[in-house]
């Protein structure tokens, strides 16, 4: 299993354990970004998502948080009605299947289907920011380059709430 998916034998044959594991990271970017448009990439069924957030969360210096095993506080799950397939991903990795992103990640020339390793921990360690606010439940991910940035809000069943990205900021 490779990225908590059933990953085919023909996926490891020739090919490294580095390109074998980025081969499964294409693969689980692309059901993302089908299950975030709410559809099944196995039978084409409607996607049910729901958010879970740790609510101690202290990942502090990159580490795991003690109270739910991770680096992220907030968690997606996402499952077809139909046949089952499903993920459950950090949010922040959920924000790399939506145009806006897409976008502004090719602004930045990372292909937000393909990045190297270097460039995932890269944008999920230093250039992303996750917050978490009140009644109802409203998450946001904030994706951050040298002058710009691009946000998400979701709500509790991962429903995009709005999504900003504001223009450069001027350079003294």
């Amino acid at each position: 299993m490779v990225y908590f998916a059933n990953y085919p034998a023909a996926g490891l044959v020739d090919r490294s354990t580095q390109e074998a594991a980025e081969a499964g990271l294409f693969r689980c970017l692309l059901d993302q970004a089908y299950l975030m448009q709410g559809v099944c990439r196995e039978c084409g069924g409607h996607v049910d998502a729901t958010l879970s957030v740790c609510e101690d969360h202290d990942s502090a210096g990159g580490h795991q948080c003690g109270a739910c095993g991770t680096r992220s506080p907030v968690w997606a799950d996402q499952r077809c009605r139909t046949c089952g397939f499903g993920k459950r991903l950090p949010i922040e990795l959920c924000c790399l299947g939506l145009t806006p992103v897409i976008g502004f990640l090719d602004d930045r020339e990372i292909n937000a289907f393909a990045p190297t390793f270097e460039e995932i921990v890269n944008l999920l360690e230093v250039h992303s920011e996750t917050s978490v606010s009140g009644d109802p439940l409203a998450v946001t991910v904030t994706i951050s380059g040298e002058r710009e940035s691009v946000s998400v809000e979701f709500d509790e069943e991962m429903n995009i709430r709005s999504i900003d990205r504001p223009t450069a900021k001027a350079v003294d």
